[in-house]
């Protein structure tokens, strides 16, 4: 749902499987705090994993990559804060105005890992950079065409088509 320009989420859940580990969560919400109903993962998390009923306010990993991604007015482009819940981990993405490319904006931003980590994870790494470059979408919008980011493994760009 969307309040007041923020989104609210009702209900979430997820299968993973990435070829080393298979893992589910689903998290159902109540005036916007998760109740975590279930949580299989081979992977453990941090020390510091938040109790999800402190997590009032964030966004499922689902919401998030749409409220990333979605058509936006001009004056909302770079200008995004968010913080993220997966069950048993809380990160943040946040945006800026960077420059502009063929008169359009492109954000910078970063994503950063913030409780719920493993000391081996945080010792990687602890915020990654992200660029997002926006494209008219019509009617006033505009839309994200390319994102660009740090990985563990190198840098990751995804374009829309």
């Amino acid at each position: 749902a969307i309040a007041q320009g923020n989104f609210i989420p009702e209900h979430y859940q997820e299968v993973a499987d990435t070829g080393r580990r298979v893992s589910s969560v689903i998290m159902t919400y109540q005036k916007g705090v998760p109740t975590l109903v279930e949580y299989t993962s081979p992977k453990e998390a941090g020390p510091d994993a938040p109790d999800p009923a402190t997590q009032g306010g964030t966004l499922d990993p689902l919401s998030a990559v749409f409220n990333l991604l979605r058509n936006v007015p001009a004056e909302e482009a770079c200008a995004l804060d968010m913080a993220i819940f997966d069950g048993k981990r809380r990160t943040r993405i946040a945006t800026w105005a960077k420059s502009t490319e063929n008169g359009l904006p492109v954000c910078g931003g970063i994503y950063q890992r913030l409780q719920g980590f493993t000391a081996k994870e945080i010792a990687r790494h602890t915020e990654f950079n992200l660029t997002l470059t926006y494209e008219a979408a019509g009617n006033g919008q505009l839309r994200v065409a390319r994102v660009a980011f740090d990985s563990l493994y190198g840098v990751a760009s995804v374009d829309r088509q």
